[in-house]
């Protein structure tokens, strides 16, 4: 494939910031598709008063060097609302409750990036720098269209000057570990696509979610319980976002919609339709099982399952609960869910 330098002189006319170590694929995209929305061209400008006529005019100029990308820009010109607020990214923990956060920002009328773009796992590796990533995912944003990004990222130090620079919000969400563990071993035995599931079916419930702990690789260091601590802990060391909680959604709902809202630049008057949004999902996750949900294409269904705080005390045994000190005690303590390890 080939490949060019990230920072070309056209590049550095139109703004993108410089990082000497990264390529991106030449897949027949034009700079002016990673072009920072803050320091369009003054023709550009203009344009934007032109209304309806801009996603045209961007069609015409994009469609003969990417046809599929200026399909893609010219919906997203059409369909983006106009409305206030600023566009965020969702770092969120797996199995943290996450498919909610999108729901209540879908619901504000933001546009997904992270489904509209594709910088998925097929199109970002994971060591994808920071500006290509969220030139890949917001590249296209304009300030009067908010758009938002789910993503499990790892903290990494280039994200938030990245994202001050391109002017976007952000927040970290998590979850008790060990809950979401035990979320995540029973989204694996519902989905049967999933690479651990023939390895965990046949053990009882306890010792699967033991095995779940550490995947198909103990030992590698990509095991689900040792990703999830470092996940959390770096995070909350980092301070860069503020944080909310899953069980605040559970027990302090507006307190947990405030916090999305502040991260957005939104006000609350928002609360009571988002509180709606929320009880309508939940509604329409009880009428079908975790299995058929996980089936559905896009972003029907929620994979909220029975979304309870502290159900590990009743599904842990000893050595699952001092395997979980052993390895993420510290993600518990600087979350806040424990003191010390006398739990």
């Amino acid at each position: 494939m080939l490949r060019w330098r990230y920072r070309s002189r056209k590049a550095a006319r139109i703004g993108i910031p410089s990082n000497e170590h990264s390529e991106i694929p030449m897949n027949g995209q034009t700079n002016r598709e990673y072009e920072h929305p803050a320091r369009r061209s003054g023709a550009f400008k203009a344009l934007d008063s032109i209304g309806l006529a801009l996603p045209v005019v961007r069609f015409a100029m994009l469609a003969r060097s990417s046809p599929l990308g200026a399909v893609s820009r010219f919906v997203y010109e059409l369909r983006a609302p106009r409305i206030p607020g600023r566009s965020v990214v969702v770092f969120a923990l797996p199995k943290s409750g996450s498919t909610l956060t999108e729901l209540v920002y879908r619901t504000l009328g933001y546009t997904d990036m992270q489904h509209a773009v594709g910088c998925r796992s097929r199109t970002c590796s994971a060591d994808t720098p920071a500006d290509e990533r969220l030139q890949r995912m917001f590249g296209w944003v304009r300030e009067r269209h908010p758009a938002f990004a789910k993503t499990h990222l790892p903290f990494d130090p280039a994200l938030k000057a990245a994202m001050e620079r391109r002017r976007l919000g952000g927040i970290v969400q998590i979850r008790d570990i060990r809950d979401a563990l035990i979320s995540r071993y029973h989204h694996v035995m519902a989905d049967r696509r999933h690479r651990h599931h023939a390895m965990l079916r046949d053990l009882p419930e306890v010792e699967g979610i033991k095995r779940s702990f550490f995947g198909d690789r103990p030992g590698a260091g990509h095991d689900p319980i040792t990703y999830f601590s470092a996940w959390i802990a770096n995070w909350i060391a980092a301070s860069a976002f503020p944080v909310v909680k899953y069980e605040e959604l559970l027990h302090d709902e507006e307190f947990f919609l405030r916090g999305l809202l502040e991260a957005a630049g939104r006000s609350t008057h928002d609360l009571s339709r988002l509180r709606s949004a929320l009880a309508a999902d939940r509604e329409r996750a009880a009428s079908r099982t975790l299995d058929a949900r996980l089936r559905v294409r896009g972003k029907g269904f929620s994979t909220f399952r029975k979304g309870e705080v502290g159900g590990w005390r009743r599904t842990l045994d000893q050595e699952a609960i001092d395997l979980v000190k052993r390895h993420a005690n510290h993600a518990l303590v600087a979350s806040g869910y424990e003191s010390d390890d006398r739990w």
